[in-house]
């Protein structure tokens, strides 16, 4: 696995539902259709650094952000957000292995400025499993 952000919105997706998991912000609105409505709660999640340590694993940090209807209830939706993410630690249950976790910035309320809307968000750093990071060794040459 190579890239960890898709098994872990599709894991977070089925840890939160019916609540809407993605890496993009729901549209406020869709043209052309008026049937349309913006979910009032839903989780963002986006990858925000990475870095390799041969020969398989690569350091993948995510921030999640989640909205909410009020302050409280954007803070339980972290909690069950925060269970998810550490049940991950030290297992291959996301469709990646997950050799640890570090939670680089705990949840805190960050409401959204633009409309609001309570928020929280947080940070992880995912040690996980990385073929293409292999590298070969150096050729080496004999004098």
């Amino acid at each position: 696995m190579s890239d960890p952000l898709g098994p872990l919105i599709a894991y977070l997706a089925d840890q939160l539902a019916p609540v809407w998991v993605s890496s993009d912000v729901p549209p406020a609105e869709v043209p052309d259709d008026a049937s349309y409505t913006r979910p009032v709660e839903f989780v963002q999640v986006r990858q925000v650094s990475g870095r390799s340590d041969a020969p398989v694993k690569r350091f993948v940090g995510f921030d999640v952000w989640v909205w909410a209807t009020g302050g409280v209830r954007a803070a339980d939706l972290m909690d069950q957000v925060v269970t998810a993410v550490w049940e991950l630690a030290g297992r291959d249950t996301a469709g990646f292995t997950c050799y640890g976790l570090t939670e680089t910035m705990s949840p805190r309320q960050a409401d959204d400025p633009e409309t609001g809307t309570p928020r929280q968000w947080a940070t992880w750093e995912f040690s996980v499993r990385d073929n293409r990071v292999m590298h070969r060794a150096p050729a080496t040459t004999t004098p």
